[in-house]
């Protein structure tokens, strides 16, 4: 339970756990899969129920992959607590049911798509492109620690609630070093898929709802070193203090300047009009351009091509709304310069 609660106070759970985003259904699917495997009964209905959760977070998003290593701590624990074979077979269930759940609803999904008749062959080379570039692009090129500061900013949104998860893993990591069983291993499998903070570009404060909830379970080794429910009681009353940071924090990034701008939209064009903006903040009026993210431009500048040239030139917007610090460098030239890295 305390492991349940530092989770939901820590920094960045507030805004974004509830955000409607990829993150926050495919770390429960991921969660209600690591569930199904450790503490239900070996039977085939709880394996095909874990690879069906499984093969919905990978569909959702391709990242689900990170938590891999809570899946071996899984296995390590059912290994070490029941028969082998029986295990075995359990989990190979569980692995296929992902495999084929994954392959039909990417099927079903294709075909709900416009698209030219490909061969399996050629469909396999269209998805193997664009899925090579990104895993160059989020994980092989960013360098360590490539989004640093949102960490150290997950940190000050409640310092108390942060120190716990760490002091988990890093308990996790000694209960690991003098293992006597591999279960001792199973904590540090767990915290595992946090590693990814190391190397993945597109670690932004959503991504921390997602790659911490297998994490979160470690603070129960803290727990455990808490031995009276009123200590408990006062960790989780100073953590409720560091929740108060984060109302401050949020409760400054109102919608009030994002409504009066669509008001006065909605204002001067009653009809709908052709936009260019970052990332679509008016949905009745019809965006045109790519989204603004940095990614984007930066392959857009490394392309070389004006890229709203033609959108001006052809479908003449009539509205520009400047939310992007690259479309207030476009509009003034006295703006600061401003750097994609993240």
């Amino acid at each position: 339970l305390l492991a349940a609660v530092t989770y939901a106070l820590s920094g960045y759970m507030l805004a974004h756990g509830m955000s409607f985003r990829t993150d926050p259904p495919a770390a429960m699917l991921m969660m209600l899969a690591l569930w199904q495997m450790i503490r239900t009964p070996l039977r085939w209905p709880s394996a095909v129920l874990s690879g069906l959760a499984a093969a919905l977070a990978l569909l959702i998003t391709i990242k689900s992959a990170l938590f891999l290593p809570a899946f071996g701590g899984a296995a390590l624990y059912r290994f070490g607590k029941d028969r082998g074979w029986k295990v075995m077979g359990f989990f190979a269930l569980a692995a296929a049911a992902t495999l084929a759940c994954y392959a039909l609803g990417w099927l079903l999904h294709s075909a709900s798509l416009p698209q030219a008749p490909q061969t399996p062959v050629q469909a396999a080379s269209t998805l193997a492109a664009p899925a090579a570039a990104s895993l160059q692009k989020t994980v092989a090129t960013p360098g360590i620690f490539p989004a640093w500061p949102f960490f150290t900013r997950w940190i000050t949104m409640n310092p108390f609630a942060s120190v716990l998860i760490l002091a988990g893993g890093a308990m996790a990591l000694m209960q690991a070093a003098r293992a006597r069983r591999v279960t001792n291993l199973v904590p540090l499998l767990l915290f595992a898929p946090v590693a990814s903070l190391l190397f993945y570009r597109n670690a932004y404060p959503y991504f921390y709802p997602f790659i911490l909830a297998p994490a979160a379970v470690c603070v129960g080794l803290v727990s455990q070193r808490i031995q009276r429910p009123l200590h408990r009681y006062l960790v989780i009353a100073t953590m409720g203090m560091g929740l108060l940071l984060q109302f401050a924090y949020y409760r400054q990034n109102d919608q009030v300047a994002q409504r009066a701008i669509a008001e006065q939209v909605h204002a001067i064009f009653p009809k709908p009009v052709r936009y260019i903006d970052r990332n679509g903040m008016i949905p009745s009026f019809r965006k045109e351009g790519l989204f603004l993210s940095s990614w984007g431009i930066e392959g857009a500048i490394r392309s070389g091509n004006p890229i709203f040239a033609p959108v001006i030139a052809n479908l003449h917007p009539p509205l520009v709304i400047a939310n992007s610090p690259y479309l207030d460098a476009a509009l003034d030239a006295g703006a600061p310069h401003v750097s994609p890295s993240l």
